[in-house]
């Protein structure tokens, strides 16, 4: 079984040179939470009741700040560290940094959510 620390990882740099140290994935456990905090205020009646094993819901029924929360959420969990600090700074540190670079990480946590996403329902897609 694989841990936290065993995780890959990879280093991003920024557009004006600051190094971050990222998580190459989210865990299962880690996107359910990002996909709790998406979620949260959407109905049962908002989701595609076909697709409900996949969490498949129209983007307009989901509150844009879901969305901003949600991106932060897959952030907190990808920092590893930036410019060589700690991992309990690694947030803090990212959201000081210019909006130039913190829109790289911003864009690195979102293609991390889509990408498994994405994942999955392709599997639920070909299990059907």
């Amino acid at each position: 079984m694989t841990t936290q620390s065993e995780r890959a990882t990879r280093k991003i740099t920024t557009p004006n040179g600051h190094e971050v140290d990222v998580h190459e994935y989210l865990t299962g456990g880690e996107l359910r939470k990002v996909q709790i905090v998406l979620m949260e205020g959407v109905t049962a009646n908002d989701l595609s009741l076909g697709k409900m094993a996949g969490n498949a819901v129209a983007m307009d029924k989901v509150p844009a700040l879901n969305i901003y929360k949600a991106q932060e959420e897959a952030l907190r969990f990808l920092l590893i560290s930036v410019n060589g600090g700690s991992k309990e700074l690694a947030f803090e540190s990212a959201m000081n940094l210019q909006s130039a670079d913190l829109d790289v990480l911003i864009l690195e946590a979102t293609e991390q959510m889509s990408q498994v996403q994405s994942a999955e329902k392709k599997k639920i897609d070909s299990a059907q």
